[in-house]
């Protein structure tokens, strides 16, 4: 336990940190050598920004100041010393949803790294300290100061390639209740070895232990794996068999000291997909796409989910409606949920608004309608450990098999934001002095290739996966496909065949199998076409479905910058019981052009009709979209873009900006801009204009500024929001 803080004088520790930092940047800097030199920078930026959402007003201001010193110096043969002191000051004040934010950050983080290079073996030492001083409006001051350690060394012995990594980390949180202190442990040693140039071995060994001093808990995660590939080819090279064997142990151990804790839960599958309607799937969509990052235990490494407004655009700002999920294969007891993102925010975290869903069904298809607001509560953390992201309480635990978080956003946020770690936790109590899970993973993947004709190509797949579990019995998974593609002339027919089959302990498992036979024309010209007919047979706990649908699509390019294309299917689905049975056709067209250079046109329409309804917004519908880009000169470009879909109702979204660079060339680059956005979906009117200017003052001053002014009416109430922004940028 630390003792109580005393914000009059330093922290001792910290204190002698600085000691050492300053003895060795002085005795680095008496080195024989190039003479010293720092390299720095500094970066001071600043954003306001304003708008309403239903009867609430959006209002944020945000400073962000970076500065920087920098320098490296070599040493001897092959090795540098890099020593890096950062200093990172941001305030961030508003309203959003009713919440008021003013809060004061300032980060230090001075950190060395020595490296070296010899025979083939790379090692790199480093390590960094951190003091982050938090002031938040109404809440007592914080102050949060880590320390972390570490090496990292690659060597590449003949067919052997070692890979090891160490770190410590030490964190303390001061100013709250009670002072808090934190230890993360992390290793892990990696090797693989090329056998022959057709077999390959790899052993993987982490620990990652975290302890948390205050509290007395302790959590260590170990993982040991073992992996074998290889492959042969056959038939005088016709032929190709590959194959893949696994076996991975996964353990954790929770020690308590005296309180109840929260305890990891380990999930066998998770993803994410995007949907403009998040309470609706349809049940002939896709599967959603599958996201192992999501829950791999890794909480640094990002995943590819883009929370940040560069993310793909589900509605209206950029990363609407992103269903993030993870799949326990059995239900299990929910008390907390925990989503970690890469960085912290730079707008008011109410921006974002979160809906919880859970679901039990085998097809990952239904799940109803979100938790009621009372069932959850959301917030947004900074953790002394660095880390931070929403945090999820259920008051009344909640068991189900699969969890899912739909994201809603009031606002503009930043660019990126991406997600690093999904996790989900259960209440312990301290009946026991400690509490294991463990789950052992065996793993037999193999694919065969074999051409016995030059037209005719065959492929065989098959995959067996085994988890189990100390008295938690064993879920197995087991698949099984097979495909021909023969060529004739011009086409190409193809078949493919697939078995699945899912068992758990608690029989909530599921069996399916799948059939797709297609011909596509796949010859150089201006027509392509294909046709095809797939089905799908699932069998699982609560009901058994068929799924079929025939297609057929053609594109003719009838000019270099001229296509049509043209896309009907029809599908159904049947029950065993006949309640949950649909049918529907859709028809797609597309035109793509280019009149003339500097002018794109494109339109693209499709139409539903649903003849049986298979469940909540499985009904009929269109949807037109309509795109424009005109560079009517070297520096002025139109855009527009008209979408309209008809569920129950009309709605359409109409957006046209323009963009004029009256000033272009030399140091300055200003740019005019005016916009128009209108939204029967939400009730929403939005046009102005604005201006930017990036000045590069020096060759290493960089210097911009932009405002926008816009009259806004949404949902009856009119405003003027202004937003503008300002950047700084020197290095030297």
């Amino acid at each position: 336990m630390l003792p109580p803080h005393d914000r009059r004088r330093p922290c001792p520790t910290a204190r002698r940190y600085v000691g050492i930092a300053c003895a060795v940047w002085l005795s680095w800097a008496a080195v024989a050598g190039d003479a010293l030199a720092l390299d720095g920078r500094v970066d001071i930026r600043t954003t306001h920004q304003e708008g309403r959402t239903g009867d609430q007003t959006i209002e944020s201001d945000d400073r962000r100041e970076l500065y920087s010193l920098d320098e490296m110096r070599r040493l001897w043969g092959r090795s540098s010393l890099q020593l890096q002191y950062l200093v990172r000051r941001d305030i961030l004040s508003g309203t959003a949803a009713g919440a008021t934010v003013d809060s004061r950050l300032v980060v230090q983080t001075p950190s060395a790294n020595l490296s070296w290079q010899v025979a083939g073996v790379r090692t790199n030492i480093y390590g960094r300290a951190n003091r982050a001083d938090q002031e938040l409006a109404g809440t007592p001051n914080l102050r949060d100061d880590s320390l972390e350690y570490g090496l990292w060394s690659t060597a590449r012995p003949g067919t052997l390639d070692l890979n090891l990594s160490l770190s410590r980390r030490t964190s303390w949180r001061r100013g709250v209740d009670a002072d808090r202190e934190n230890r993360e442990d992390q290793g892990s040693a990696t090797a693989r070895w090329q056998v022959t140039p057709h077999d390959n071995l790899q052993a993987r060994l982490s620990r990652i232990d975290l302890r948390s001093v205050t509290t007395g808990l302790r959590t260590t995660f170990r993982t040991v794996q073992a992996t074998y590939q290889g492959d042969r080819g056959f038939a005088e090279g016709r032929g190709r068999a590959a194959w893949t064997v696994l076996h991975s142990r996964f353990d954790q151990r929770d020690r308590f000291d005296g309180q109840s804790s929260l305890q990891y839960l380990l999930p066998s599958a998770g993803g994410f997909w995007i949907d403009d309607t998040p309470s609706l799937q349809d049940p002939l969509e896709a599967q959603p796409e599958p996201v192992p990052a999501l829950y791999d235990n890794d909480r640094t490494t990002s995943t590819v989910i883009n929370l940040g407004d560069n993310a793909p655009r589900g509605r209206d700002y950029g990363g609407d409606y992103r269903n993030i999920y993870l799949d326990f294969g059995e239900p299990v007891a929910m008390d907390a949920a925990f989503l970690r993102v890469d960085r912290r925010l730079t707008f008011i975290a109410e921006i974002i608004q979160w809906d919880v869903y859970v679901s039990d069904d085998a097809e990952n298809r239904d799940w109803g309608q979100p938790l009621p607001p009372d069932a959850w509560t959301a917030r947004f953390v900074d953790l002394e450990t660095g880390e931070q992201g929403w945090e999820f309480s259920f008051p009344a635990t909640i068991t189900h098999r699969r969890i899912k978080l739909v994201d809603r956003k009031l606002g503009a946020t930043m660019d990126d934001l991406f997600v690093t770690e999904f996790e989900v936790r259960q209440a312990v109590t301290d009946d026991r002095p400690e509490s294991r899970q463990d789950q052992n993973r065996t793993l037999l993947q193999g694919e065969l290739d074999y051409r016995p004709h030059t037209r005719l190509r065959l492929r065989l797949d098959s995959m067996l996966d085994r988890r189990s579990s100390a008295g938690g019995g064993m879920l197995d998974r087991r698949n099984h496909g097979a495909t021909a593609h023969w060529r004739l002339g011009v086409w190409l027919a193809s078949a493919q065949s697939q078995w699945a089959v899912e068992e758990s302990p608690s029989g909530l498992g599921t069996r399916a199998n799948s059939q797709m036979v297609s011909m596509t024309r796949q010859a150089p010209g201006r027509l392509s076409a294909r046709v095809a007919w797939s089905r799908v047979a699932d069998d699982n706990y609560d009901a058994r479905f068929t799924t079929e649908s025939v297609a057929a699509d053609a594109t003719w390019r009838a000019a270099p910058a001229l296509s049509f294309s043209q896309r009907v299917t029809r599908g159904w689905r049947t029950s065993e019981s006949g309640t949950s049975d649909s049918d529907s056709w859709v028809s797609t067209s597309e035109i793509r052009s280019a009149p003339r250079p500097g002018l794109r046109f494109d339109l693209s329409r499709a139409i539903r009709w649903v003849g049986r309804e298979a469940g909540p917004g499985f009904t009929s519908y269109n949807t037109t979209q309509i795109d424009a880009h005109w560079e009517v000169a070297p520096q002025f470009t139109i855009w527009s873009q008209y979408t309209s879909q008809e569920r129950d109702v009309r709605d359409w979204t109409l957006r046209n900006a323009a963009s004029w660079s009256p000033w272009q060339g030399g140091s300055v680059l200003l740019t005019l801009q005016a916009n128009d956005y209108q939204d029967t979906r939400i009730d929403q009117l939005r046009r102005g204009g604005g201006a930017s200017m990036d000045w590069q003052a020096r060759p290493r001053l960089f210097l911009s500024a932009g405002i926008e002014k816009h009259y806004e009416k949404f949902q009856g109430r009119t405003s003027g929001p202004v937003s503008f922004h300002a950047r700084g940028y020197w290095t030297f």
